[in-house]
């Protein structure tokens, strides 16, 4: 049975501190893709639609609403994209 993930908001705050910070390493990746309740190559797939919805020529161009919204709130808050990215080191210790 493959039960699909439902991403959140949160999920995806988790997803942009990723793709900024450009965490590749795939032990990293694997420990937030677990505490997300994912698969590795659904986080990986949600990383390149932020590069996506970031560059409009590379990644992936299905993304969902929610990861626009993040992305645009992030970008354009630079105070609340630096406490998220902190929290995010905070939680996941890189």
């Amino acid at each position: 049975m493959n039960i699909r993930h439902n991403w959140t908001k949160q999920d995806d705050y988790y997803v942009y501190c990723l793709y900024v910070l450009k965490i590749t390493d795939t032990q990293k990746l694997e420990k937030v893709a677990q505490d997300i309740g994912c698969k590795l190559g659904s986080l990986k797939m949600r990383i390149k639609n932020f590069e996506y919805i970031d560059t409009k020529t590379t990644g992936l161009s299905n993304y969902g609403k929610i990861s626009e919204e993040v992305y645009r709130e992030l970008k354009n808050n630079l105070q609340k994209e630096q406490y998220v990215i902190s929290e995010f080191k905070n939680k996941f210790r890189f």
